[in-house]
């Protein structure tokens, strides 16, 4: 596995109501894309199979194409095959993740360099809330 980069950024892609590419969705493409199966990669993300069902439906309904072509149990075993599109739509969504992780890299390079120090003029002008049920009382 290769090192995780210092900032991790999580892309969620809303398309309309009803209609979002997120991290998990992808997730279960590229699992069923590497086991051949719906059940494996569910188990393999700790999802129920009947949720892991409901993901590629709820994808296949958004975007009105097939993302898996399922085949049922038997001799052969049965299995999952995602479709070109699904493919597609992986490639796309990690693209769009590398760019957003280069960015946020970018941006906030001067606040990691600072150790995360980094104040605004203003921070210093905060005063101190006493905390408590009584409010604080005057000392003359």
């Amino acid at each position: 596995m290769p090192p995780k980069p210092p900032i991790d950024v999580r892309v969620r892609i809303n398309f309309g109501p009803g209609r979002a590419l997120g991290p998990g969705k992808i997730e279960l493409l590229e699992h069923i894309a590497g086991g051949g199966s719906l059940a494996w990669a569910a188990a393999e993300l700790d999802m129920s199979y009947r949720r892991a069902w409901a993901l590629i439906e709820e994808l296949e309904r958004a975007f009105g194409e097939p993302v898996a072509v399922r085949t049922k149990g038997g001799l052969t075993g049965g299995g999952a095959e995602l479709t070109a599109f699904a493919r597609r739509l992986i490639a796309a969504y990690r693209a769009v993740e590398a760019e957003a992780t280069a960015a946020a890299a970018r941006e906030f390079a001067p606040i990691e360099r600072a150790g995360g120090r980094a104040r605004s003029p203003r921070s210093r002008q905060v005063k101190k809330v006493r905390r408590g049920r009584r409010p604080a009382r005057s000392r003359r």
